[in-house]
């Protein structure tokens, strides 16, 4: 019997999920013995724990990369659009991550301040080119693919919950799951995870750039933007206020540059076959169908549910040691 390709994907997912919860604990200890500085430790981490298992599964599966990955050429409009929506999407994150870093450490600013003094090709390799190829050939590319032949809504959210699940920390969990839903519809609308790539690097070449306009010496600014303790109420009440009204705005004209996308899209060969097997139709922007006729098979799986129940156990743990 053929295993079903959501089933499929969410295995895949949940591979992934285990060598990011726990692959640290093997491989920290292997690269302090080669004495491998942290830079070089994340990019190869991120090609360890993602792109080896993605070349296994292919080995496994036999399926078509071409396919799996929809390897497909992008148009000039489309990459204009596409670096908008990457560039307008910032002030999303910011309320979404500001709001969770109330209540959650801030991860990610950590790693910012150890690479303040590294040459900003190596930030840009670190921060954005090796995150838009391995995290999109795995999410958008292999975990997408066995969600295509369901309702985009669900697909966009199961997969961005799941891209969410594999940053490993609240933090980032929230924005990082709203991306993952921008950049799935981005994959559904064009065909091609080029989109979703460059949106991704796009969205993380912002804030490194803006690492430059930080003095790398200066850790108290560094670190002030993300010590929420040191906000008054009124302080936290006043940004928040600032940012949703940014992020309100910010979301009409990603929302805008998303239906200019579908546009420019819309007499694309995929299109036509998606409106065919009734997954989305263009024509009113309406989703009419859950799933294909001839392939009904629920998102919600044992793997998925083991997925959320990792993730959970994590940040518990994480919690508890914190204090």
């Amino acid at each position: 019997m053929a295993v079903k390709p959501i089933f499929r994907s969410t295995i895949f997912a949940l591979i992934l999920v285990i060598g990011q919860a726990f692959g640290g604990f093997i491989l920290s200890p292997i690269f302090k013995l080669f004495h491998i500085p942290l830079p070089a430790a994340i990019v190869l981490g991120q090609v360890i724990v993602l792109l080896i298992p993605t070349i296994v599964y292919f080995l496994i599966t036999k399926q078509s990369v071409k396919e799996v990955l929809r390897l497909n050429p992008i148009g000039f409009f489309d990459i204009l659009i596409i670096v908008g929506i990457g560039i307008f999407a910032q002030p999303i994150a910011w309320l979404l991550g500001f709001a969770a870093n109330i209540f959650f450490p801030n991860v990610i600013s950590d790693v910012m301040l150890q690479m303040g003094s590294l040459p900003l090709i190596v930030k840009l390799v670190i921060m954005a080119i090796t995150p838009a190829i391995c995290e999109e050939i795995t999410v958008r590319g292999v975990i997408l693919s066995g969600y295509k032949n369901v309702n985009h809504v669900v697909s966009a959210v199961v997969t961005g919950c799941i891209f969410g699940i594999l940053h490993m920390n609240f933090q980032q969990f929230f924005y990082a799951f709203a991306l993952g839903v921008l950049l799935a519809y981005l994959v559904h609308i064009t065909n091609s995870i080029f989109a979703s790539m460059l949106c991704h690097f796009t969205f993380n070449t912002i804030p490194t750039l803006l690492t430059l306009l930080i003095p790398a010496q200066d850790k108290v600014t560094q670190t002030g933007a993300s010590d929420i303790s040191k906000f008054t109420s009124y302080q936290l009440i006043f940004v928040l206020v600032v940012l949703f009204i940014l992020a309100l705005i910010s979301a009409v004209i990603v929302g805008g540059l998303v239906c200019a996308l579908v546009f420019v899209n819309k007499d694309r060969k995929h299109i036509r076959e998606a409106k065919a097997i009734n997954c989305y139709d263009f024509s009113d922007n309406r989703e009419t169908s859950l799933v294909l006729s001839d392939q009904k098979e629920s998102v919600f799986n044992w793997p998925l549910a083991v997925i959320v129940v990792i993730f959970a156990f994590i940040q518990v743990l994480e919690l508890f040691f914190s204090k």
